[in-house]
C-alpha cells in the first residue's frame, strides 16, 4: 500500500484494466463489423512496474517497464478471420493507441489558499 487505504484498485491497476476493457469493447465492435462469431473472449493485461521509481529511491523509471496483453478467443471462424479481427482491434483501440503513440500532454495547476 502506497499513499492510500488499500480499499480499491491502485491507479496503476486501473490503468491496466482500462487497456483490457477498451480492447474488449473494440474487439466486440469489430467482430460485429467483420461478422466474426465470438463464443468467449478473455483479455489479460499485466504490467511490470518498479515502485522505487515512483518513490524516488532509485533511478528506476516511474512507470511501466513492460505491459503484456494475452488474448484468448474462442470462435468457430477460421484463423484468418480471427487474425484480421485482432489486427483491427490493435489498430483501432484508443487506449492502446494512446500508449503506442502518446498524445500531447498538457498539465496545469492552480494553488488554492485555505
Amino acid at each position: 500500500m502506497i499513499g492510500g487505504t488499500d480499499a480499491g484498485p491502485s491507479p496503476a491497476g486501473t490503468f491496466l484494466a482500462a487497456i483490457g476493457g477498451c480492447e474488449i469493447a473494440t474487439c466486440t465492435f469489430w467482430a460485429s463489423q467483420l461478422d466474426v462469431k465470438i463464443e468467449s473472449l478473455d483479455i489479460t493485461v499485466k504490467g511490470k512496474l518498479d515502485v522505487n521509481g515512483m518513490l524516488g529511491t532509485t533511478d528506476a523509471k516511474p512507470g511501466f517497464e513492460k505491459i503484456t496483453i494475452k488474448i484468448k478467443i474462442k470462435s468457430p471462424d477460421p484463423p484468418e478471420k480471427i487474425n484480421e479481427l485482432i489486427e483491427k482491434m490493435e489498430k483501432h483501440c484508443p487506449v492502446l493507441n494512446s500508449i503506442i503513440t502518446p498524445p500531447k500532454l498538457e498539465v496545469s495547476h492552480q494553488q488554492v489558499n485555505s
